[in-house]
Order: structure tokens, then sequence, then C-alpha cells
């Protein structure tokens, strides 16, 4: 992460939900799939249909935490990419 995002991720932070693992477990269907990654929530449902590598990569991280497998795969990506997409924050409780 970056200073710039991470300056734009924390003034985002106030207004952005807390959520739990567990309330974003249940969003792992084809119509409302939300993932995790570096803490963060993000709603991809509208971008399944559009993911280069097919909308079943990402449902195998609906729900979970992404973050290990999107490094992996896209360490090239600019996650400010995803900002707009931002539902909240993942809190331990």
């Amino acid at each position: 992460m970056n200073l710039i995002r991470w300056s734009r991720e924390r003034s985002r932070a106030s207004s952005l939900k807390a959520l739990t693992a567990e309330e974003v477990s249940r969003h792992n269907k084809a119509d409302d799939c939300w993932i995790i990654m570096d803490g963060m929530v993000y709603d991809v449902t509208d971008f399944l249909n559009l993911h280069p590598g097919g909308m079943d990569v990402i449902m195998k991280y609906g729900g979970k935490d992404c973050t290990d497998a999107f490094n992996e795969a896209h360490g090239y990506v600019n996650k400010e990419l995803l900002l707009n997409s931002v539902v909240g924050i993942v809190t331990k409780q």
C-alpha cells in the first residue's frame, strides 16, 4: 500500500461501516459478492462478469479474504481502481 492510498482510505474510514468477517462471509453469491483485501471490504458484484480470468476466480473468494491471492496474481494492478467499491472495514468483533 502506498502513502497516497493509505491517506485516502484513512480519510474515508470514518464514514465506512465496521464489518466483521462473519458479516462479510454472508456476501458470497453471484448477485451479492464481497471480498476482503488488506482489511477493506469491497463489493465486487458488478465486476464479476468483467473479470478477465472469469467469474469463478473471484467467486472462490466471495465473502472471504483474498489479499494473498490478489497480490500473487495482480501485483501490478493498482488497487485504487477498487476504491469506488469499498463497503467498509473489517473489525475483529
